[in-house]
């Protein structure tokens, strides 16, 4: 009788043992769970903060008439011309998916305007880090407009 009572003593704790490892188990991978989730949110919030393409896109907007033809080789009003001519000629971005993958779209005046600076003599390294593009959308995207803007001029 005494061997049935620590045997069943023994499952106890056994019992307890497991029920305690099971625990801690799940509120490591809850724990794990949560450092990957912060990880992901800030490495999203960091590439995205790499790629703020609205920034030299506002900074246009403040460039002198001199300044914005020799950068671009063209005055506002013919750059604005050309946007209008060209822009149906561009594809639109599937914003949701732009969004998730690189934080924001690349907008039809931006495709422009990089394409434009590389025609003026722009280096492309220098035109993806100041349009935040990266150097493969910049030739698989954009050189395709290019030799359509080439095109149409």
């Amino acid at each position: 009788m005494g061997n049935i009572q620590s045997n069943r003593a023994y499952m106890g704790v056994l019992d307890s043992l497991l029920l305690w490892i099971e625990q801690e188990q799940a509120e490591q991978a809850t724990e794990e769970a949560e450092l990957r989730r912060r990880h992901d949110s800030w490495r999203e919030r960091q590439r995205n903060r790499q790629r703020d393409r609205g920034y030299a896109l506002r900074e246009t907007e403040f460039l002198s008439s001199k300044t914005f033809s020799r950068m671009f080789r063209m005055s506002r009003d013919s750059f604005e011309k050309l946007l209008d001519k060209v822009s149906p000629l561009l594809h639109d971005t599937d914003e949701v998916m732009a969004e998730r993958s690189s934080g924001a779209v690349i907008t039809k005046r931006t495709k422009l305007h990089a394409n434009l600076r590389c025609l003026a003599g722009g280096s492309y390294l220098d035109i993806c880090f100041a349009w935040g593009l990266a150097e493969g959308t910049f030739y698989d995207d954009d050189v395709g407009v290019m030799l359509r803007l080439v095109c149409i001029l």
